[in-house]
């Protein structure tokens, strides 16, 4: 395998450990076929977005792969990926099980599938996406689709190592900033793709179930019903029907907590 791949690796010490930097970088270095290292500093916290949008305008080669600094390759995942996409003509390859595109694009909007943003190898012969710097969250779901819906997909199993740790930015528990994200994509694809802006209901569903799960653990019920119900107005699924069981049944035990205190 003779392409030359670009290799994006977004980094901010605040959220990432420089040994961790260094262990994502040698993974690269393992790979079967020659690589280009792009580390792309960010001390301004700018973003990731920013970050591999920046990767993407210095690379010359025809392939570009994404890897986050907390994450690592298996030894042959590029090798691997340049072998699928060449033998099916897909211009986007991400981690996981054979599916179509459009299985992956519904999958991938319902969060049904996780794709790894460092699974992510494109074609940009195919290709030509950037990400979306006004996303502080989901930017890699949105790039995906976008990838997608230009050019095929082919998934290959097992190829990255995603490693967590407390500081990493996908640690951020700061609920009212990823319902708003869910909501901000939500409206750029029921905006943007009208072929397939159906599917933004699945994930105005999801932003207003996460709402109402966050009211219900904190026995706030009334609210965790609005939300609920909200969700279940774009798609019926088990989750928000559950949290409406579960929040009439918190009512209902506080009344009569309330009825036996007074």
């Amino acid at each position: 395998m003779s392409n030359v791949v670009s290799v994006i690796i977004p980094y901010c010490e605040e959220f990432t450990p420089r040994l961790m930097l260094e262990d994502a970088i040698e993974s690269v270095e393992k790979q079967s076929v020659p690589t280009e290292i792009h580390v792309i500093e960010d001390p301004e916290k700018r973003g990731p977005s920013w970050a591999r949008n920046k990767g993407m305008q210095q690379a010359n080669t025809r392939y570009i792969a994404f890897l986050d600094a907390d994450d690592l390759w298996q030894p042959n995942k590029l090798e691997e990926q340049l072998t699928a996409m060449e033998n099916t003509g897909a211009g986007l390859s991400v981690e996981g099980n054979p599916e179509d595109s459009n299985t992956f694009i519904t999958n991938r909007i319902n969060e049904s599938i996780s794709c790894p943003t460092s699974s992510v190898t494109i074609d940009t012969n195919k290709v030509d996406v950037q990400f979306r710097t006004e996303l502080e969250r989901f930017e890699d779901h949105l790039f995906m689709i976008e990838a997608a819906l230009q050019s095929d997909v082919c998934l290959c199993p097992d190829i990255v190592t995603v490693r967590k740790h407390d500081e990493s930015l996908s640690n951020d528990g700061d609920h009212k900033l990823w319902y708003q994200e869910r909501l901000k994509l939500a409206k750029i694809i029921e905006t943007e793709y009208p072929n397939i802006s159906g599917l933004s209901d699945s994930i105005y569903s999801r932003a207003y179930y996460s709402k109402s799960r966050h009211h219900q653990i904190r026995e706030e019920f009334p609210e965790a019903l609005e939300y609920a119900r909200k969700s279940i107005k774009h798609q019926i699924w088990w989750k928000p029907v559950a949290v409406i069981g579960l929040s009439k049944l918190g009512k209902y035990k506080q009344s009569i907590s309330n009825i036996v205190n007074s």
